[in-house]
């Protein structure tokens, strides 16, 4: 869940540069990229199995995981404040970020989210 509390003041003028430098180098990588949407996952993935099965010894899980991440264009990327972690969840807060949601950003100052462990 996101919450929008305002503008970021808390960073300095260099780490707001050096997330800027980042963002706009990762972002020439993704652009170089075609962008997925989730409904189109599942074709996605026949043709990933597709090309495993031909060249599985090449692939390794981590790789595929990486190249699937990519072409999705779902990231965050922000500070992390607190995490915890209960039997079974893991509850984190997070602070002056933004997500990218099929190449739209969305900026805020606070976030929290919960996630069941996998």
């Amino acid at each position: 869940m996101l919450e929008q509390e305002g503008p970021m003041h808390s960073i300095d003028r260099d780490m707001a540069y050096s997330i800027q430098r980042e963002w706009l180098k990762n972002l020439e990588v993704l652009q170089s990229e075609p962008v997925v949407n989730t409904a189109d996952l599942a074709e996605l993935q026949e043709r990933d199995e597709s090309f495993e099965d031909s060249h599985s010894d090449l692939l390794s899980e981590e790789d595929r995981l990486d190249r699937l991440e990519r072409q999705i264009g779902v990231y965050m990327v922000c500070f992390f404040t607190k995490v915890t972690k209960t039997k079974t969840k893991w509850k984190c807060s997070f602070k002056n970020g933004f997500i990218n949601l099929d190449n739209y950003d969305i900026p805020y100052s606070t976030a929290t989210g919960e996630f069941l462990q996998w």
